[in-house]
């Protein structure tokens, strides 16, 4: 499907009213004159001291914690604009990733949120194993 200009100005305008600065750096890679290291910048703004991500990396919650899924969506969002080396894995991800492995191997898709923070329901019965979906694209 290809907009007009004047259905992409209103998808633009809608995006910079209320996007987070994620999406309008990813409308700003693909659309505008934007780079991955802008990407990457409002990607990391979600890292905490423990090298996962969390302050509502993903829009249903807003704890500040470290998820699984939450490391997993930043690993893909710099993936997708070309900003992961294996360095940046290797130093920057894979430690976290690590301190989270179960002992089975694998990599839980969440845990229990501690704080008190608003969250969708199904962030709030979250049950801790490990998954497939949050190890394999590991």
């Amino acid at each position: 499907m290809k907009l007009s200009r004047k259905q992409f100005q209103k998808a633009r305008d809608f995006i910079l009213m209320n996007a987070r600065m994620i999406e309008r750096r990813l409308f700003d890679f693909y659309f505008g004159n934007g780079n991955a290291e802008g990407v990457y910048h409002a990607v990391y703004a979600y890292r905490n001291t423990d090298g996962g991500f969390g302050h509502g990396m993903e829009p249903d919650t807003a704890s500040p914690e470290s998820q699984p899924l939450f490391s997993i969506m930043a690993l893909e969002t710099l993936d997708e604009v070309g900003y992961l080396t294996p360095e940046l894995i290797l130093n920057d991800l894979m430690p976290y990733f690590e301190s989270i492995t179960t002992d089975n191997g694998g990599i839980p898709w969440m845990f229990q949120p501690k704080g008190d923070y608003p969250c969708e329901d199904h962030f709030k019965t979250v049950k801790e194993w490990a998954a497939l979906s949050t190890t394999a694209p590991l």
